[in-house]
């Protein structure tokens, strides 16, 4: 199920990577991240890729599981970056007709394309190696601990909890529209998944009320206690400074 593609049963599984501090793995990405956006060469993101993908494979993480992850976004990109070479105005690598309409493909907007796949790539990696080798609970704990916005830390919280329920009671309403041939035909699919959209929508703000209402009566003040309370140790700074100064190296060298 797709459930299972969210949720952190890699996590224990992830070993020597597992145990590192996660303080200093919140920082290595958020290093990574404003790297990754800053670059102006596609390799400094493919390097920060190469780097957390390695984590990642030590951490024994499926690579089943890290395609599922990643394939959605890189769709996305790839299909900006496609747009981009054929709008953006340049040098004329190569032209044809489809359709009665003349696209060409620019050098300017091909190297654009790249930058943005590349820097999708880059973060998309960064956040997974985060993700997939540290619970929730520590993340949240290290999020508090280095004085991260109470409101982001509390609404990260509620959406994690919540987003497992919302799945579910989509997969729920999904599985009776297709016992009623809800998806039997291109017209009758696309009224479906639109009511699905719609019933989910629904479904969030009414849940966001409920809880407001249930954390509200038990006296619940939107402050965050760190469960997680994990010692910061040299080891674990320099091992991720090290990672990260790979990476700055590249992006030097590439300046």
């Amino acid at each position: 199920m797709r459930v299972e593609t969210f949720s952190e049963s890699y996590v224990n599984k992830a070993g020597f990577i597992q145990g590192i501090d996660s303080r200093a793995k919140l920082v290595f990405v958020l290093a990574c991240l404003l790297l990754s956006v800053i670059s102006s060469s596609p390799a400094v993101p493919v390097s920060v890729g190469a780097v957390c993908l390695a984590l990642i494979a030590v951490s024994g993480a499926p690579i089943l599981a890290v395609a599922l992850r990643m394939s959605e976004p890189l769709l996305f990109a790839a299909i900006l970056a496609a747009i981009q070479a054929f709008i953006v105005r340049g040098d004329t690598l190569s032209s044809f007709n489809v359709l009665g309409m003349n696209l060409s493909v620019s050098a300017e907007g091909l190297h654009k394309g790249v930058i943005i796949m590349s820097r999708v790539f880059g973060a998309v990696t960064a956040v997974l190696f985060l993700t997939m080798t540290t619970s929730v609970h520590r993340l949240l704990s290290a999020a508090a601990r280095l004085r991260a916005p109470k409101a982001i830390v509390e609404i990260s919280l509620f959406a994690y909890r919540y987003v497992f329920v919302l799945i579910e009671d989509a997969v729920t309403i999904y599985h009776a529209q297709k016992g009623r041939l809800g998806y039997s035909g291109l017209a009758c699919g696309t009224r479906s998944l639109a009511t699905l959209a719609g019933a989910v929508f629904l479904r969030a703000f009414s849940q966001a009320e409920a809880t407001g209402e249930a954390m509200a009566m038990r006296g619940y003040t939107g402050e965050y206690v760190p469960t997680a309370n994990e010692k910061l140790r040299a080891r674990d700074a320099v091992f991720m400074g090290a990672l990260f100064s790979l990476c700055l190296i590249v992006s030097i060298w590439t300046y």
